[in-house]
């Protein structure tokens, strides 16, 4: 059954056995193969294992068809950076940025102030995650929000940042999702005692520093 492969996928590539999860995920798509959400966690457990090329031919093939671009945006503009692959990243929030309202491409905001930061385009990066703090969101949109600041203010060196956004969504009611513990942009952050408490809240170990 597609439910039963996606589900063993999903576990699988949560907890770090990328090969596994690529076979399940690759058997619920050929039982579903119209199905687009099991297409996008194709282009996931690709993000996920690191396999950012394959990722991103995925999720722009997704896009190509038509999908939603927002469905696939964060994992998308962040395999960009990962590869490299600054102008594609500043075309794809170039066509998204006029769609959507402030507040609801916060996240994207975010993901760019984490490039720039990496870039050494410190002013710019700062701007961005200042920003992106004056604007409001409900509970569980700013605590995920907060995750992101947090990688965007490592990239910064600002490692008493990261601890206040870290200890600000520990306080939050909010279950943490379990792809913290996988997905890259999470990996500088995997060090702080801070981060680790809130993948255990997740239920699974906390996966090894980098």
């Amino acid at each position: 059954m597609p439910a039963v492969c996606f589900g063993h996928a999903l576990f699988l590539s949560q907890t770090g056995e990328h090969a596994r999860a690529w076979e399940e995920i690759q058997l619920a798509v050929l039982q579903e193969p119209l199905l687009l959400p099991l297409k996008r966690w194709q282009g996931a457990v690709l993000y996920n294992a690191r396999r950012y090329p394959e990722a991103i031919a995925q999720f722009e093939r997704l896009l190509d068809a038509g999908d939603d671009p927002f469905a696939v945006s964060g994992m998308l503009v962040r395999a960009y950076v990962l590869s490299g692959r600054d102008a594609d990243m500043q075309a794809f929030l170039a066509s998204l940025r006029p769609k959507v309202s402030q507040r609801d491409f916060a996240g994207l905001d975010l993901a760019e102030a984490w490039h720039l930061a990496r870039r050494g385009e410190t002013g710019k990066a700062r701007a961005l995650v200042e920003h992106v703090r004056q604007l409001q969101f409900p509970d569980w949109g700013r605590d995920y929000l907060r995750l992101q600041e947090a990688v965007a203010r490592q990239a910064l060196g600002d490692r008493e940042g990261v601890r206040a956004c870290l200890l600000e969504v520990a306080a939050a009611d909010w279950d943490p999702p379990k792809f913290l513990n996988v997905s890259p942009e999470f990996d500088e952050l995997r060090g702080y005692p801070e981060f680790q408490a809130l993948v255990r809240r997740t239920g699974l170990e906390p996966a090894p520093a980098l």
